[in-house]
């Protein structure tokens, strides 16, 4: 992601989310490797946007307010374009329109 904030405030943003996810090992192992970007897209959906979330409220107040994570389970209609959504909600009105009908 493009952001004009520096290096540093940008690594801190991505470490708090990655701690407060239980990722600080993977986390330290990537900034050691020097494979940050590849930390940052093998991440859960919502990572990287709960870290900039983070970026924006240190830049308005100068202090880290704490992560707002990623819901644990996206599969549970947090994400309408996901494809087991789109199945649940064929299903559901056909099962209960044709329920009857075509035995």
């Amino acid at each position: 992601y493009d952001t004009d904030l520096p290096d540093e405030v940008q690594q801190e943003a991505v470490r708090r989310v990655c701690g407060a996810l239980g990722l600080k090992e993977q986390y330290d192992a990537a900034v050691a490797a020097g494979e940050l970007l590849e930390l940052l897209e093998s991440l859960p959906r919502g990572t990287v946007e709960a870290s900039i979330r983070l970026m924006r409220g240190y830049t308005c107040t100068g202090e880290w307010p704490e992560p707002i994570l990623p819901s644990p389970a996206p599969e549970r209609g947090r994400s309408p374009r996901s494809p087991s959504d789109e199945w649940s909600d064929e299903l559901v009105p056909k099962s209960e329109g044709y329920g009857g009908e075509h035995k």
